[in-house]
């Protein structure tokens, strides 16, 4: 088969940005810049497909209805890209975040407030055609990617779904999305049952912790 022309992939992929534009309701005056920053950088190499858009759309319904978020799979599409890539469609400020087994709550409190201060700032900007045109003010999304490989897994629980942080609400404009593992289990050969039996985690592909039930 013959691969066409990279001329053609970057015309193919402007029609499909322009479907996600149409979709997630990009204002006329942003979309040749939006256009732009979809087609270069880090998004350069990114393969936008009709699958992925109408993934994008659904999360995008989920944020605007305010409805927990959360991503689970093993595409090879990448998540934090889908996530990433919809931000940019949107104009949106995002704030990502890799949790391991090592990140604690002062680390997520000091993000959540690092969020909060970008609000306020976002608030005292002196208002103008200039700047309404520069990013969407309303809102930041905090994704917290691969929450489920950390122990502390009821606490993200608590800010995922009810939008608080040791019992003290979120302001509304930080949207909370979230992406975990897949639980796909592995087989252990003897010498790994040998080494790992008594570890509940290691009969899975990811190191994970079991799910909530709210989450789930």
């Amino acid at each position: 088969m013959k691969i066409p022309p990279n001329e053609v992939i970057l015309e193919e992929k402007k029609k499909q940005i322009k479907v996600l534009c149409q979709a997630v309701g990009v204002p006329e005056a942003k979309k040749e810049t939006i256009t732009k920053k979809l087609c270069e950088k880090e998004f350069e190499h990114y393969v936008l497909t009709y699958d992925n858009i109408l993934k994008m759309i659904s999360i995008l319904l989920n944020i605007r209805s305010n409805i927990p978020t959360v991503l689970m799979g093993e595409t090879g599409c990448g998540k934090t890209a889908l996530v990433r890539y919809l931000a940019c469609a949107t104009d949106t400020e995002l704030e990502a975040v890799d949790i391991h087994g090592g990140i604690d709550r002062t680390y997520i409190h000091e993000i959540v407030k690092k969020c909060k201060e970008r609000l306020r700032s976002m608030e005292n900007m002196v208002e103008s055609k200039e700047n309404e045109f520069q990013r969407n003010s309303k809102e930041i999304w905090l994704f917290l990617d691969e929450f489920n490989t950390s122990p502390d897994i009821g606490w993200f629980n608590e800010l995922i779904c009810n939008r608080s942080l040791d019992g003290v609400k979120i302001p509304d404009e930080i949207k909370i999305l979230a992406a975990c593992n897949p639980y796909r289990k592995r087989k252990l050969n003897e010498q790994e049952n040998e080494w790992f039996g008594r570890d509940q985690l290691a009969q899975y592909a990811y190191r994970v912790f079991p799910l909530c039930e709210t989450v789930k």
